[in-house]
This record gives C-alpha cells, structure tokens and sequence, in this order.
C-alpha cells in the first residue's frame, strides 16, 4: 500500500519493498531490459542486502543538482537510500506502472545516494548511478546517470528513506 504527501516536492510511499542483489535477476524479475551490454553482475557487482524497507519515491517539481538533492530530502524527514541499487532493482520488480501514481508514470528512478554504497562504475571506471528509465510497463530500460549532474524537471524521481539521524 503507497501513501502520499505533498509540498514542494511529491512524495510517494511503498513500503516493504525487497532488495534484489543481481542486476541478472533485477532485470528479469523487473521486466527491464540493458541499455548498455556492459551493465552486467560481473561490471556492476552489488553488495548482498538483506531486509525490505519503505521506501520513497520522490518527484522534485524543478531543476536540482546533484548537490543539493541530500539537503531537499533532509528538509522532507528523508535521507538518499542506501544500498540503492539493490533497492531500485526491488522496487522494479515488486511495483508496476500502473501501480504508480500517475504523475509519477513513465519517468526515470535514479538510485542516487550520498554513499559509496550507490555508485557503480562504467567500463572505463567512471562512477555514475544507475537508473531506470520508464515509458510504460512494457518498456524500463536499466541505465546509468551521471554522478554530477543537472537533473532537469519533470523527468527525476530519486528513490529516499526515512531519515536515519
């Protein structure tokens, strides 16, 4: 069952949701498919995690930069996920679109975090984090974002928890 709060940023609840600790299985399970051949569990090894979580999906209604995204969560009693690779690939394969509310559909969760625990490499090294990109439940398509960015508005959604202090 989602909740849903409002204010400058949307915020929608999920709770319970299982991570996945395989980007194979993530993206089976998810019905996903690769963006890039390189997005394998031998390039992008992800820590085993254990124990579901609520997490929150949450929709800035503007422009943020990657280093601010952790103080505007703060300000909402939220905190970047951790572990959230494993936690976005969950969260793919436990909520479908229709599931979503509809604000929300067909737009891209980034699993950012302010941990090491988020970011995966590219095959040259580069850190980035992953994604998915959404256009409807029959097409998610597991990216990688850039870890400095400028997230443009209306097309982020960044995966958060409770603030842990």
């Amino acid at each position: 069952m989602q909740t849903e709060t409002q204010s400058v940023i949307r915020i929608c609840s999920f709770p319970n949701i299982r991570p996945i600790n395989s980007i194979e299985e993530g993206l089976r399970l998810g019905n996903c498919r690769r963006s890039y051949p390189f997005i394998t569990d031998e390039s992008v090894p992800l820590p085993q995690v254990k124990g579901e979580k609520a997490l929150h999906l949450v929709y800035f209604r503007r422009t943020v930069r990657a280093d601010e995204y952790g103080e505007l969560l703060q300000a909402e009693g939220k905190q970047p996920c951790r572990n959230a690779p494993n936690y976005l690939l969950g969260f793919i394969s436990q909520v479908p679109e229709d599931k979503m509310p509809k604000e929300l559909r067909n737009k891209t969760i980034v699993a950012a975090g302010l941990d090491t625990s988020s970011r995966v490499y590219n095959e040259h090294g580069i850190q980035h984090f992953l994604c998915v990109a959404r256009f409807g439940d029959q097409h998610r398509t597991l990216q990688f974002t850039d870890t400095h960015i400028l997230w443009r508005s209306g097309s982020w959604i960044f995966l958060a928890e409770d603030l842990v202090p």
